[in-house]
Parts: C-alpha cells; sequence; structure tokens
C-alpha cells in the first residue's frame, strides 16, 4: 500500500495539473476509445508532427515579461458562453461559429454575442470542404464555406438548432431554412481569414490581445478526458486519441508550469475549470489555428482550396 502511495504521488507531481479521482468526472463512464469516438475527430491529420515549441525569451520581448491576457476580462459580453456539443465529433463546427461569434460582437461593439449554428456546417459542409459531420474535419479547410462565394454562409441558432449531440450523426442540410436577414449571415470573403500553420506564438497571442478570439486545433491524448483544473502537459505513458478544435480566449503564466493558452471548449461547464481549460505553450496543441474577421483585410490569407 505503501509503495502505491508513493506512486500516486509521484505522477500526481509530474502531472502537476488536477485529474479527477477515478471514477469521477463527466466522461468517467467511458473508455478512452468510447470518448474518442464520441467526441473527438479523427487522429490521421496529425501523423508524423512534432509538438511545437517555444521561445520564452522572444515571446517576452515581443509580449512583456510575464504577459497575460483574458478576454473574460477584457471584453467580457463579447466572450461566447460555454457550449455542448455532447456526442457527435462536430467540435470544429462548434470551434468556427463560436470564434466568428465574438468577433462579430467585438468589432460591431455589441453588449452581448449571438449564437451562430454549428449544426449548419454539421449538416451542409461536406468533403469539398474537408469536412464529414460528427466525424470531423479540417478546420482551417472548412472556415472557408463561412465565405458565400465558396459555401453557404452562416446562419443563427434561433433558425438552425443543434440536433446532433443527441443522434450523434448530422440531419438533412436546410440550404434555404432561414429566411430572416437576421438569420442568414454571409460576411466573410476569403481575405478575412488568417491562419496559422507554424505554430506562431508570438503572432496569436497579438492577434487575440488586439482582434479577439481565435480557435486552435489540437491532439487530445489519453489523460485529457481527466481533466479537472491546473496547466495541462501531456503525462507520462499518455496516448494520442484524436483530434479536437477549441476555441482560444487570451494566455497567462504559471508561477511552476509557466505560459499557457486560456481555452474555451464545448464540452459544458462540468468538465475542466466551469467548460475551460489551461494547457502550455510547448503542448500539443495550434497545429493549425485561425480565425475570421468581418472588415479586416488581412495580407497573409492562405489559399486552400
Amino acid at each position: 500500500m505503501r509503495l502505491v502511495l508513493v506512486a500516486l504521488l509521484l505522477v500526481s507531481t509530474a502531472l502537476a495539473w488536477q485529474a479527477y479521482a477515478p471514477g469521477e468526472g463527466p466522461f468517467a463512464h467511458l473508455s478512452d476509445d468510447e470518448f474518442a469516438e464520441k467526441y473527438l475527430m479523427v487522429v490521421n491529420d496529425f501523423d508524423g508532427l512534432e509538438a511545437p515549441s517555444f521561445d520564452e525569451e522572444a515571446f517576452e520581448r515581443a509580449m512583456g515579461k510575464n504577459s497575460g491576457y483574458d478576454l473574460r476580462q477584457a471584453i467580457p459580453q463579447c466572450v461566447s458562453p460555454i457550449r455542448d456539443q455532447a456526442g457527435c465529433g462536430g467540435c470544429w463546427a462548434f470551434a468556427i461559429t463560436s470564434t466568428i461569434s465574438d468577433r462579430e460582437c467585438i468589432e460591431n461593439g455589441l453588449s452581448d454575442t449571438r449564437f451562430f449554428s454549428p449544426q449548419h456546417l454539421i449538416d451542409c459542409e461536406d468533403s469539398k470542404f474537408a469536412a464529414s459531420g460528427c466525424r470531423g474535419a479540417d478546420t482551417q479547410t472548412a472556415f472557408k464555406y463561412t465565405d458565400v462565394r465558396y459555401g453557404g454562409g452562416l446562419r443563427l441558432d434561433t433558425c438552425y438548432p443543434y440536433k446532433s449531440g443527441t443522434t450523434g450523426v448530422p440531419t438533412t442540410c436546410k440550404s434555404n431554412k432561414c429566411t430572416s436577414l437576421d438569420e442568414e449571415v454571409r460576411v466573410f470573403s476569403s481575405t478575412n481569414i488568417q491562419l496559422w500553420n507554424d505554430y506562431d506564438n508570438i503572432a496569436m497571442a497579438q492577434e487575440i490581445k488586439e482582434h479577439g478570439t481565435i480557435y486552435m486545433s489540437m491532439q487530445v491524448y489519453s489523460d485529457f478526458k481527466s481533466y479537472k483544473g491546473g496547466v495541462y502537459k501531456i503525462g507520462a505513458g499518455a496516448v494520442p486519441k484524436g483530434g479536437h478544435a477549441i476555441r482560444v480566449i487570451g494566455w497567462g503564466k504559471d508561477a511552476t508550469d509557466g505560459y499557457y493558452w486560456i481555452c474555451a471548449n464545448q464540452w459544458n461547464e462540468t468538465f475542466g475549470e466551469k467548460g475551460y481549460f489551461r494547457i502550455g505553450f510547448n503542448q500539443y496543441i495550434g497545429y493549425k489555428a485561425g480565425t475570421a474577421d468581418f472588415d479586416r483585410e488581412i495580407d497573409s490569407f492562405v489559399e486552400f482550396i
């Protein structure tokens, strides 16, 4: 018994972040494979990639020593509430629509966010946009669907509510469902989409501080489903289980664990820190990242279709 306790203490110390006790937490009833099947995207996009690096000195020269920023404090009315994708791997659609919701609020000086419909993207995007409903998507490619010249624009939840969380599959695409101009939003062009493939921490931090929410793709390891709080870092023995897309709304620095991103998930508020989590800069996150603006033309647009 004493050896077991020592081993547990060593694991706890190595992880630093808090994990739910065995049998606790929102996903305790699921095996790693069941969890991946319900909540994650296929892992193939990450094959052969290396974990990103982080140059702390360069970051602090650009952003300031011990810097941090949190949109929940800076512009709280423009941070969408935590949502729940439930039993559908449509995280990519939630990441896109919630990022755009936050951006619209910030750029138009609104007093609150409005929900854009992830169901619309899950139902109507197809392989042309590297999307496969509840099985996942390449979020960067899927972003282009919001440009009406290439895809179907956006809809609001008020006319296209979310249903796939219960069924685990898309519904029939209803491209003409919304007739109100307020519910059918077609505002983006390809020059308004900013992408990063090289995990530029400085550029992404600057973007968050100057313009608001971005999304990131991350590789989810087997121990992540037990995350309860703290700065997540991949634990010894953890293995990759699938891809995931989330919003990033800021960053900070922990005295022990260093710099981390502040991320908004969509596994409802029972996960992590009331639906949010923090993850170290040098962990497997952000191999793809991006955002979109309504009225800012970005010169570094990357053509991806």
